[in-house]
C-alpha cells in the first residue's frame, strides 16, 4: 500500500479530511512551531515545513529538495506505523510524564518525541546533531545533498523515552 494512494485511502479514511487545501493552511503554524523545536502534536496531519503527512504513501509532489522529500517520506512512514495495524497501533507515548514506567498507545504520531539525524551522504556531526520532525531543511540540510552521485539521504531516528528506576 506504500505505492498505492487509492488503496491506502481505504485503510486510513481520515485522508479525505486532512489531505486538502483548507487543512493544509493550518500547517503554517506547525512549521513555525517546529522551527522553535516544538512540533504541534495536535496538528497530526502536518509534517511541519515538509508538507502533508497524508496520504501515508511514498508518492509525493516534492521535487525541489532531496532532503525535504526524504524527510517527508520518513515522517509519513512513522505516521503509517502509528496507524498500522489498526488495532492495535504501535505508537506509544514515551515522552510525557504519564509515560514513565509504561507507555500509552496512541492512534496518531506524536511528532514531539521524535528527532532525526542525517547520517548519509553528509552526516550531522557538529553543533546540534539532530532536527525536529518538520523543521526546515534550509536550516539543517540543503547542503547535505551531493548532486549527481545517486546517493540518497539516510536518517537515524531518535525517540525520546522517559523512564523510571524503581528502587525498593
Amino acid at each position: 500500500m506504500w505505492d498505492d494512494d487509492e488503496l491506502n485511502a481505504y485503510t486510513t479514511p481520515e485522508t479525505a479530511i486532512f489531505a486538502n487545501v483548507s487543512a493544509q493552511v493550518m500547517c503554517a503554524a506547525d512549521c513555525i512551531a517546529t522551527q522553535a523545536g516544538y512540533p504541534l502534536n495536535s496538528l497530526m496531519w502536518c509534517a511541519g515545513c515538509w508538507g502533508a503527512m497524508y496520504p501515508h504513501t511514498g508518492n509525493t509532489n516534492e521535487t525541489d529538495s532531496p532532503a525535504k522529500t526524504t524527510s517527508l517520506l520518513t515522517a509519513r512512514l512513522l505516521g503509517r506505523m502509528a496507524r498500522w495495524p489498526v488495532p492495535p497501533a504501535i505508537e506509544f507515548d514515551t515522552s510525557s510524564s504519564s509515560a514513565k514506567c509504561g507507555g500509552q498507545i496512541r492512534p496518531f504520531l506524536k511528532k514531539s518525541q521524535y528527532r532525526l539525524s542525517t547520517i548519509s551522504p553528509v552526516p550531522e556531526t557538529s553543533g546540534q546533531c539532530t532536527h525536529s520532525l518538520g523543521s526546515s531543511p534550509l536550516v539543517w540540510g540543503e547542503w547535505r545533498n551531493i548532486p549527481a552521485t545517486g546517493e540518497t539521504q539516510t536518517y537515524m531516528i531518535w525517540r525520546k523515552r522517559n523512564c523510571c528506576l524503581k528502587i525498593l
